[in-house]
């Protein structure tokens, strides 16, 4: 009896030491734990007091960028360069002027009349010659042609910028003179094959040419602003604020010296976030279609095999300018953002487009009313129908959004400068 009682007594014992044991365990892991959340946490601390560091450096730096923007000779220079290539104010500068008239020549009684006279697609070569060889503003009977100007015969006339003009057609260009007038001239050029079809051609170079401004409004109507880029003037202020709110708990002293200079920022940032939207400076989206022209291999009308890369630089000139005509806000060549200033240009085996060689399919984007878009080009007896004719496959989608990304080239003006109002 004795001796069962000492081995329940020492069995109570070693359970109740295992038990102090595992107490004990367990409150050196919960300690050691804490100690390690505690060390966790000053670490958080610290690096949230680092991270704090950089964000005031970051205010102060974003703030002086945007001080440097907004009053200094930077915001001159881009305010001038982005007016220019926009085409919302009158320039000058060294260029050319060229003349284009209907042919001297009475018609022949078997001959069409029409053959006689200057048509839209002709000024729109000559137009895009003098943009491949570079020219910085154009007009053409003092109606300055911008990103969305279509040139199109409406009758006895032909329109530019919902405008009539008549013949004859005098386009001024800034720009280099020789370039231009080389690029005009060449050998089996555009103004030779004008004056082979008995139209009159006839080139100045000026040292003093004025280009007038774009005289319609600037009304988008489908087309709506992407997010901006970073680094660009408006993601810097969005950036200053958000750094602002982070820094809520910093004295607010820097931010009310701030208050009148962030005012002249915005509107600075407003009247620049609208130039560069109708310039194409600024990646826009909306509703519109989408387009892909390519060859089609068959049988032309002779009987020969078509290339199935016969797409020409002038079929895509015709489709670029029968969309604005149909009223696109902004359009695009394989991603290639279409400007006042891009050429469609062949170029060996490639057609350029902003200096940017493309190759088929070319997948154009155009922004507008989708319907009025695509029944504009598929209409019978219109521009896609005729293209079919050669070997040219369009085919074309309504889409509800479609994204345009920004001209992403350099704003270099040699030539142009803003005419200063007396």
């Amino acid at each position: 009896m004795k001796r069962n009682l000492y081995w329940l007594l020492a069995l109570a014992g070693l359970v109740l030491g295992v038990v102090l044991s595992v107490q004990f365990h367990i409150r050196d892991i919960q300690h050691n734990e804490a100690i390690r959340r505690t060390q966790e946490l000053a670490g958080q601390v610290e690096a949230m007091k680092k991270e704090q560091e950089v964000l005031r450096a970051q205010l102060l730096r974003m703030r002086g960028q945007l001080e440097n923007l907004s009053t200094g000779p930077l915001a001159s220079q881009i305010k001038e360069e982005i007016a220019i290539f926009t085409g919302v104010t009158d320039v000058a500068g060294s260029g050319v002027e060229v003349t284009l008239k209907d042919s001297s020549a009475p018609p022949k009684p078997s001959e069409n009349p029409n053959f006689y006279l200057v048509h839209d697609e002709d000024i729109l070569k000559v137009v895009n010659e003098l943009k491949a060889a570079g020219s910085e503003a154009i007009a053409v009977n003092d109606q300055r042609l911008i990103a969305t100007s279509a040139i199109s015969c409406n009758g006895p006339v032909i329109r530019i910028n919902n405008k009539p003009l008549t013949p004859p057609f005098v386009i001024t260009a800034i720009g280099n003179p020789d370039i231009m007038e080389g690029a005009l001239e060449m050998r089996g050029g555009v103004v030779e094959y004008l004056r082979f079809l008995g139209l009159q051609a006839s080139i100045k170079k000026l040292e003093q040419v004025r280009v007038p401004a774009y005289s319609s409004g600037i009304k988008p109507v489908y087309i709506a602003e992407e997010e901006p880029a970073a680094g660009s003037a408006h993601s810097v202020r969005n950036n200053v604020y958000e750094t602002q709110m982070e820094l809520s708990d910093l004295s607010t002293k820097p931010e009310q010296a701030g208050i009148e200079q962030r005012e002249a920022d915005e509107a600075l940032n407003r009247e620049l976030a609208k130039m560069k939207q109708f310039a194409g400076l600024s990646p826009v989206s909306g509703p519109g279609v989408e387009l892909v022209a390519q060859g089609r291999p068959g049988q032309s009308g002779s009987g020969i095999a078509q290339d199935s890369n016969n797409v020409a630089d002038e079929h895509l000139l015709k489709i670029v300018n029968e969309l604005y005509s149909a009223g696109s806000e902004a359009i695009a060549i394989n991603g290639q953002r279409i400007t006042a200033g891009s050429e469609i240009r062949l170029s060996g085996s490639h057609i350029n487009v902003n200096g940017t060689p493309l190759s088929p399919p070319y997948r154009i984007t155009a922004i507008g009313d989708a319907s009025a878009l695509k029944s504009r080009l598929e209409l019978k007896g219109g521009l896609v129908e005729s293209l079919g004719a050669v070997g040219v496959s369009v085919e074309m989608q309504e889409k509800s959004e479609v994204e345009i990304p920004a001209f992403t080239g350099d704003l270099n003006f040699d030539h142009a400068r803003p005419l200063k109002e007396n």
